[in-house]
């Protein structure tokens, strides 16, 4: 089964194996033919001497370190990122891996993605929390992907970016000063970025205990 994509880029903490077993095998399971990537660069134990702080005065946690599996997070997004850059990669689908795949992922994943490209818009949240669903009064028969000036994202377990903005994220995911969704939503209000959000979305395994904090 191909998925209307690009390039799958998963985000990975290679120490972190059975999550990568339980997704690798959720993938066969699916038959999805296309390559998937795992970004396994700079893990926590690597990048543990690099300090970083939250800069904006306006957090509660401003001016505290950014910890490094939070900053592993980062300096991965931002891999993927270069990659879809240096490669010319229209529209590129990335997953943190504690995505939970399920059963009509590839139904998600084409429907969604046939909207998206025809809209051109920036950015598409396929994954959801936090109580942040498309309206119901907003929903309309058949269709998937819907976008309002308000919708910033919705975590980043799974989520799509558009070539066209590939450069703005770049430039400003060097500057690591929040976390990687908030720094997004930071983005997205300076640029005027066209975030989506699905109908249909992806969860978090609820199974698996974070290591991102903040």
């Amino acid at each position: 089964m191909k998925l209307d994509i690009d390039g799958i880029y998963i985000v990975h903490h290679k120490l972190l194996q059975k999550r990568k077993r339980l997704l690798q095998e959720k993938f066969d399971k699916l038959n999805i033919d296309n390559d998937i990537n795992w970004i396994e660069n700079f893990s926590p134990e690597e990048i543990k001497h690099i300090r970083c702080y939250i800069h904006d005065s306006a957090l509660s946690n401003a001016g505290k370190r950014i910890l490094p599996a939070s900053l592993s997070n980062y300096m991965k997004q931002e891999k993927i990122l270069q990659i879809q850059k240096d490669g010319g990669l229209e529209f590129v689908l990335i997953h943190e891996d504690d995505v939970l795949i399920t059963d009509n992922y590839v139904n998600i994943i084409n429907s969604s993605m046939k909207e998206f490209r025809e809209m051109d818009y920036d950015l598409l949240m396929i994954g959801s929390c936090c109580n942040l669903f498309v309206s119901p009064h907003d929903i309309q028969k058949d269709k998937q992907v819907y976008y309002k000036p308000e919708y910033r994202t919705r975590c980043l377990h799974a989520y799509v970016v558009n070539i066209k903005c590939v450069e703005i994220l770049l430039k400003e995911f060097k500057v690591y000063d929040d976390a990687p969704d908030w720094k997004m939503n930071r983005i997205i209000d300076k640029y005027k970025l066209k975030c989506c959000w699905t109908k249909d979305y992806l969860i978090q395994n609820k199974n698996f205990k974070t290591t991102v904090k903040w």
